[in-house]
């Protein structure tokens, strides 16, 4: 391959390769963004549960710390309950001892 052909095909393996490095990369951020609306909505779910949970006839007796203490027992036991259930499945597979 010689003349004018050598050049242009250098460019358009290079246009090629640096579309498919840019498309892998958008694809990462795409990723990351999506992660990060999931948790920003769990977060935002979480919120709103521990809130919604509150007794309104306490209103003037429990503080938000409290309610906060009590949602973190929650979330530990949910936890535990998740782990637990991860390691019965991992053993049933055999990938855990």
């Amino acid at each position: 391959m010689g003349g004018p052909a050598a050049p242009f095909a250098v460019l358009v393996v290079g246009f090629a390769v640096n579309r498919a490095k840019l498309a892998a990369e958008l694809a990462q951020e795409r990723d990351l963004a999506q992660r990060e609306t999931a948790t920003a909505r769990r977060a935002s779910a979480f919120l709103q549960d521990l809130f919604r949970a509150a007794d309104p006839a306490k209103a003037d007796s429990i503080t938000a710390r409290e309610l906060l203490d009590q949602a973190v027992e929650h979330t530990k036991a949910e936890l535990d309950m998740a782990l637990e259930v991860f390691r019965k499945v991992g053993k049933k597979l055999g990938i855990l001892e």
